[in-house]
Order: C-alpha cells, then sequence, then structure tokens
C-alpha cells in the first residue's frame, strides 16, 4: 500500500512545475500529524480549518486567519501533535516556452520536452549537442 501511494503522487509529478523561492498559497499550509493524534486544539492554536486531507500522505491543507501562514507554521512546528508543518507551494501548470516555432517542432511531443520543462526550465550553462544524420545547408538558421 505505501509503494501504491508513492506511486500515485509520482505520476502526478510531471503535470506540476515546482515552485518558485517564496511562490506559496496565501493563507494555506500544509500539516502531517502524528497517527492518533487529536488536532481540534492544534487548529484552534492557529485558528485554521482542513480544506483537503491528502489520503495518500497523511497530510493536511489547512486554510489559516488571524495570522501569517508562516507564523502559523511556526506555531505548528512546536506543537508535539505535528510531524511536519510547511507552506503551501503554489503550483504552476503548463510551462510554454517562448519560442515562436515551437509548434513546427516535430519531436517536442515525442521526447515529452513539455512535461520536462514543468520540471527545470533549464540554465544558460548547460551546453547541448545535437548529433545528426544529415544537414541542410539553406535552413534559416544557418
Amino acid at each position: 500500500m505505501k509503494f501504491r501511494s508513492i506511486a500515485i503522487i509520482l505520476s502526478f509529478m510531471p503535470v506540476f512545475a515546482l515552485a518558485q523561492q517564496g511562490d506559496f498559497e496565501q493563507g494555506s499550509i500544509l500539516v502531517k500529524f502524528k497517527p492518533g493524534a487529536f488536532t481540534l486544539f492544534s487548529k484552534y492554536a492557529i485558528n485554521a480549518v482542513t480544506v483537503q486531507t491528502i489520503k495518500e500522505i497523511g497530510v493536511e491543507r489547512l486554510h489559516v486567519s488571524g495570522m501569517t501562514p508562516e507564523q502559523a507554521v511556526k506555531t505548528m512546528k512546536t506543537d508535539p501533535n505535528v510531524v511536519y508543518a510547511e507552506l503551501n507551494p503554489r503550483e504552476h501548470l503548463f510551462y510554454t516556452p517562448n519560442d515562436p516555432k515551437l509548434g513546427q517542432q516535430y519531436g517536442i511531443d515525442q521526447v515529452r520536452a513539455r512535461q520536462a520543462w514543468n520540471i527545470s526550465k533549464g540554465s544558460s550553462n548547460t551546453i547541448v549537442c545535437v548529433i545528426d544524420t544529415g544537414v541542410r545547408l539553406d535552413h534559416e538558421e544557418f
């Protein structure tokens, strides 16, 4: 069951890009409580309500009011009923590069580049070498 849950979570990973530093859902935190913990007082301490339970990993998404999410995380980290608490990263879907001829490239979907861009957009320090079997000398990029 544990491996099945991990597989379910990993199957969604290519869809979402990693959150940029400081890019978090406002008023929302993620908390994992200890198994069997009575959580009512923990949530009351930060004026929070559960808006979603991610059963596969045992995490609750809480809506916090009356304090910032940063303050709520700090408070929850001191709670003995809490395994961990963290800010809720904002998810960004479907990054598209600024290449005006992207639609003319036949291999983009074959190599699943769109899914890869949602994970990493690369770096100008990366050197890519393409080895091809032919050259079209009249191509506009030469």
